[in-house]
């Protein structure tokens, strides 16, 4: 059943090194065969605050296994990801879609 990796952040420091992980983070997605739905700041936000000066990354895995692979992975966690760290604050969750049923 697909995935979706979903993140929802507050980048208060865009860096050289926030731009590598951009750039890594997502041909890593791209590698692990996981495509993007949404990578980005709103157009419009329609109602309420939460999202506001937020950008947020949707994608979209085979599995919650495949997801969890790629955000578990050595590639990501100790290759990637420390080229975020002191950047914003960050929101990571992995959630199964419903069935289609």
């Amino acid at each position: 059943m697909p995935a979706y990796l979903v993140a929802i952040a507050r980048v208060d420091h865009w860096t050289e090194d926030f731009q590598k992980y951009a750039d890594q983070a997502a041909d890593l997605t791209t590698e692990h065969g996981a495509s993007y739905v949404i990578r980005g700041a709103p157009e419009t936000v329609c109602e309420g605050d939460l999202l506001r000066d937020r950008v947020m990354v949707i994608s979209q895995w085979s599995s919650v296994d495949a997801a969890k692979a790629f955000w578990e992975s050595d590639q990501y966690q100790k290759k990637i990801k420390p080229f975020r760290d002191g950047t914003g604050i960050y929101d990571v969750a992995i959630f199964e879609a419903p069935d289609a049923t």
